[in-house]
């Protein structure tokens, strides 16, 4: 993603892997081809590359394509839709339900690979709710409200995230704790006191703040 912020970046990613096995020459790399073949489609949210039929849960690609998928849940992960898809030039009026669509695709197939990990797939089930509540959020404000530039609610997050860390370039962390002093929102103020929780901590382990 520090190459390229689009869809295809998983190839930029095997390229850099492909850069680095030629300089380096590990020795411990059985099948080089199938791990620069895994990197580039980890992020295949589609599931139609040839490694998604894959039942072994020990398989690189179902590792590292559900590393990828537990990225985007959580409120981190909803930050990361967001400026993601605002870079990516994504109309706000379209943010909510592209992302339903691919949150979809991404717990279907994490619970299809590790439901079996009770422990481990409740705790991020917990994650994945408060990105898909976000975005149900998101929706409904934009289907009741006609104020694009609301600073209220997820329209306000979305906005909020476009001037400080976007345009200002502050760090996440910083807009949050700007944000968390200035603004007004309870749905603002609980969602970046969750997000700086979570940059903050190495754990999930916070209580949901219902707005």
């Amino acid at each position: 993603m520090s190459v390229t912020i689009d869809k295809t970046h998983g190839k930029e990613s095997g390229k850099i892997c492909k850069q680095f096995i030629e300089e380096y020459k590990p020795e411990d790399i059985d099948n080089p081809q199938e791990l620069l073949d895994v990197i580039e489609n980890h992020d295949d949210k589609e599931y139609q590359n040839k490694f998604a039929k894959i039942k072994n849960p020990k398989h690189l690609f179902k590792i590292l394509s559900v590393c990828d998928d537990l990225d985007a849940f959580g409120l981190t992960g909803a930050y990361r839709y967001i400026e993601i898809y605002l870079l990516r030039g994504i109309p706000v009026n379209n943010i909510a339900t592209m992302v339903l669509k691919n949150l979809t695709s991404r717990i279907d197939y994490f619970t299809g690979s590790f439901r079996y990990m009770e422990k481990f797939y409740k705790k991020h089930i917990k994650r994945f709710d408060l990105t898909w509540a976000f975005f149900t959020d998101l929706n409904n404000q934009i289907i009741h409200e006609n104020n694009t530039k609301s600073l209220s609610g997820p329209l306000g997050v979305i906005n909020l995230i476009n001037h400080y860390v976007i345009s200002e370039k502050r760090t996440p962390v910083e807009a949050s704790k700007f944000i968390i002093r200035n603004t007004t929102d309870d749905y603002v103020k609980n969602y970046f006191r969750g997000l700086y929780t979570e940059l903050s901590s190495r754990e999930f382990d916070y209580i949901i703040i219902s707005p």
